[in-house]
């Protein structure tokens, strides 16, 4: 988990965002979700492809139809961890991360903003990450 506290959230962020930057391809695909009390066509899940680091693709399954824009700040890895430092910006009560061992990308991201409150929970998930030829 991360420390609920915004400057250790923002430490447990650093190495999974080095590594990214270290290990990470510039083409890539991946599929995301939300996990959120939304409507079905801002939850996903999405199958998103980078290619030279900029977005190159995000379709949904089955036809399914998709919100101009829904997936705007989830459509790069980058963008995954912007959202995530804008969560830890908020001062959530509680927010976990994880991120992957070998590439460091955002694989299942949870913030609860308040502790009381229902229905405002949030995040995503990434599944079926893959470096693209």
């Amino acid at each position: 988990g991360v420390p609920s506290r915004p400057a250790g959230a923002r430490a447990e962020l650093r190495a999974p965002g080095a590594r990214w930057e270290r290990e990470g391809a510039s083409d890539y695909a991946y599929t995301v979700r939300r996990t959120c009390f939304c409507p079905p066509d801002v939850v996903g899940p999405v199958r998103v492809e980078v290619r030279g680091g900029r977005t190159a693709s995000v379709q949904t399954f089955e036809g399914r139809p998709l919100f101009p824009g829904a997936f705007d700040r989830l459509d790069t890895v980058e963008e995954m961890f912007s959202a995530v430092e804008d969560a830890i910006e908020a001062d959530p009560d509680r927010l976990d991360a994880r991120y992957d061992r070998a590439l460091g990308h955002p694989v299942t991201v949870f913030v609860d903003y308040e502790a009381n409150a229902v229905d405002e929970e949030g995040g995503f998930v990434v599944s079926d990450f893959a470096v693209l030829p």
